[in-house]
């Protein structure tokens, strides 16, 4: 199996409506809510679609992981305790 891997990114914007999508009681998950919760600034979402940032390189393993398994990341990324 060979997965293209050359040219990922994170769309958080999909991560976003996906959120909002399942929670519509709650209120609306924003870009700037997000960079709060990750500790970064909202520029680098954009920096990571436009390729003027270098993705972390995880998410490229992480992209390999998930179509190896075939399961969904919370069932193998945990939290050390």
């Amino acid at each position: 199996m060979e997965l293209n891997t050359n040219k990922v990114y994170i769309d958080v914007d999909r991560v976003i409506q996906a959120y909002n999508d399942k929670n519509p009681n709650e209120p609306k998950m924003t870009r700037e809510k997000l960079a709060e919760i990750l500790g970064v600034k909202t520029q680098v979402f954009s920096n990571w679609k436009s390729d003027r940032q270098k993705t972390p390189r995880f998410a490229k393993y992480m992209l390999i992981l998930l179509e190896l398994g075939d399961i969904p990341a919370t069932e193998f990324i945990r939290e050390r305790k």
